[in-house]
């Protein structure tokens, strides 16, 4: 199920969908903070998982510029 993080560019309101199949993907979604249609799917962070240990990794990037930084 993916999910999609959102940015409204009419309130600059940041939410999520959880979509349970990948066929409403597709659609505009709604922002649930002022109602407009104009919005904007975000790039998102993800979490990712050391071979090694298994301790998740700090990562923080995609900020502005899309300079991916791991820390």
């Amino acid at each position: 199920m993916p999910t999609y993080e959102y940015t409204c560019r009419n309130c600059s309101k940041i939410f999520d969908i959880l979509y349970k199949s990948y066929s409403g993907q597709n659609e505009k979604p709604v922002c649930p903070k002022c109602g407009s249609y104009d919005t904007k799917r975000m790039m998102s962070v993800f979490a990712a998982v050391d071979s090694a240990g298994g301790a998740e990794s700090k990562f923080s990037g995609c900020g502005s510029g899309c300079a991916c930084v791991s820390d």
